[in-house]
């Protein structure tokens, strides 16, 4: 009778109404309520243990928090009509297929200002401490979930605070799924409810990733001190809805995110499909769609794996963009030879004093050097000057500059230093010319080689070898060639030589090496965005 007048003054939709109270013929007291039908919170946390993935589809975390919020209300809404229902526990929450949440089980709730249930509880429980005394009839509810007031048998301080105490117990439970007492001995529970428990998932429970917001929700609501508590059940209930709003807002996040995922993937797919300049439009559509999903999501997997993809697999045709920056990188290069070249060829002129000191037989040819020398460094300077310098211009410093190591057979023939010099030069030019003239830079060094000798061969110029069964016997054109003079002088061309090529090499390994180390940091930024698909 107690329970049937309690419920049936609490006209509230997650209170399940009470129809009739009477007696029947064989004067048994009875009392009818609406039939509802759902699944209880013990039954969902059972589940979720059991099989997690199969009832988070169903059981999200945002649902039963939704459902949570609404028992709040449910209990301070009894609280406002001086109800305590004292025994709140997952067993007495009930969620119905369309969203219906009904609190369970007011048997032994307490209308404040009247007498309390004159019945003796279920369960003894031996309370730890000096004074172990038994407390028949005085302990109400069940142990786990009372609040440490309540356990004590401390009428004259319950309050709402005790009931949110429970929906503390419940709350954590349904977030950890573990007891907040956990499974052991009644005076186990008790000590643990007295002594006051960890309610902090990050400690007793870590691999369920509960938010920092609802962990200090969960530690106020089961503070061992009542004070400490929230209040009133509404203010557990507004604690809640506050994260929630927050967590709406993230779940909208993630359903653009997806929808942006979504959009990548099939443009992906048509770039795949697409040729041409179409292709590369459906991949920045793509790239862009991407941003989205993942700046919405950081961790959207068809977003993560659309990019892996795109990034994978090139487009079969060069952006304009990196085609610009290509030229930008290939200007760069080019300039920076033409200040080298430039550089190189000024100090062509610090031989002069070992011309000097050699003696020079002939001018006309230390003239035809140097005057080539002067034009392909001031060409080469030219070139460094310029933010684009012109194909034409850097053609003609390739042919001033084999020009100039050609004429430097005037000084020991076509066959002694100046393969030596055309070599490096046409290395350095292949190296740094597009495609399309490395062709005609090895063609201009063949002709720097090959026009001397024919000269020579043809006698347009003085004989510069002399061929004997001796041997081949070098004869002095343009210079004289006096022992120690000449030794130092050929020792010295050939340490430029070395240092010359040396030079031209290293600056395009370095080049290779910084390219190369982009590519494994690339590589290495690419694994890492996997590394979530690969734990799983």
């Amino acid at each position: 009778m107690r329970e049937a007048r309690v419920q049936g003054q609490l006209e509230h939709p997650a209170v399940v109404p009470v129809y009739d109270l009477g007696v029947d013929p064989e004067g048994n007291i009875y009392f009818t309520m609406k039939r509802i039908r759902g699944v209880t919170l013990e039954e969902i946390i059972q589940g979720l243990r059991r099989a997690p993935r199969e009832y988070e589809k169903r059981w999200s975390r945002r649902r039963l928090l939704t459902a949570f919020s609404q028992v709040c209300l449910a209990v301070d809404f009894a609280h406002q009509r001086g109800v305590l229902h004292r025994d709140l526990k997952p067993a007495n929450v009930m969620l119905g297929d369309y969203g219906e949440v009904y609190v369970l089980d007011w048997g032994i709730a307490k209308v404040q200002g009247s007498p309390d249930m004159p019945v003796r509880a279920s369960v003894d429980i031996e309370l730890p401490g000096p004074r172990a005394d038994t407390l028949p009839g005085a302990v109400l509810g069940t142990p786990g979930y009372l609040a440490p007031e309540q356990l004590r048998g401390e009428p004259g301080r319950m309050g709402p605070w005790s009931d949110v105490y429970s929906l503390g117990a419940v709350l954590f439970e349904l977030l950890t799924l573990v007891e907040l007492h956990g499974r052991t001995s009644l005076a186990h529970l008790a000590a643990s409810t007295l002594a006051g428990a960890d309610a902090r998932p990050s400690v007793r429970a870590p691999d369920r990733d509960v938010p920092p917001e609802l962990e200090e929700i969960l530690v106020e609501a089961t503070a061992l001190d009542p004070a400490d508590r929230y209040q009133s059940a509404r203010e557990l209930n507004e604690a809640v809805e506050r994260y929630l709003d927050g967590e709406r807002d993230e779940e909208r996040r993630r359903e653009l995110s997806a929808e942006h995922a979504e959009s990548a993937s099939s443009y992906a797919a048509r770039a795949r499909a697409s040729s041409g300049p179409s292709a590369l439009e459906e991949r920045r559509h793509a790239m862009r769609e991407v941003g989205r999903a993942l700046a919405l999501d950081p961790e959207n997997e068809l977003a993560m794996r659309t990019m892996v993809e795109l990034l994978s697999d090139p487009p079969r045709h060069t952006p304009p963009e990196v085609e610009h920056e290509l030229a930008e990188s290939q200007f760069a290069q080019t300039r920076w030879l033409g200040r080298v070249g430039g550089l190189a060829y000024v100090g062509l002129f610090a031989y002069l004093p070992f011309f000097a000191w050699v003696g020079v037989r002939q001018w006309e040819g230390v003239a035809l050097f140097y005057t080539f020398a002067v034009l392909t460094g001031v060409a080469s300077l030219a070139a460094a000057l310029k933010r684009r310098p012109p194909v034409g211009l850097v053609l003609a410093v390739l042919v001033l500059s084999n020009a100039t190591f050609a004429a430097a057979s005037a000084f020991f023939g076509p066959w002694l230093v100046t393969p030596a010099l055309v070599a490096i030069n046409t290395a350095a030019f292949s190296l740094h010319l597009s495609k399309s003239h490395r062709l005609l830079s090895m063609a201009v060094g063949v002709a720097a080689v090959a026009v001397p000798v024919a000269l020579d061969l043809l006698g347009l110029l003085p004989a510069s070898q002399v061929f004997t069964d001796a041997g081949m016997l070098i004869t002095p054109g343009s210079l004289s060639f006096p022992r120690i003079p000449m030794t130092v002088f050929l020792t010295v061309i050939s340490i430029g030589t070395v240092l010359t090529g040396a030079i031209s090499v290293t600056r395009v390994r370095d080049v290779l090496n910084e390219t190369e180390h982009r590519l494994h940091v690339h590589n290495w930024h690419m694994r890492e965005l996997l590394a979530p698909e690969r734990r799983r």
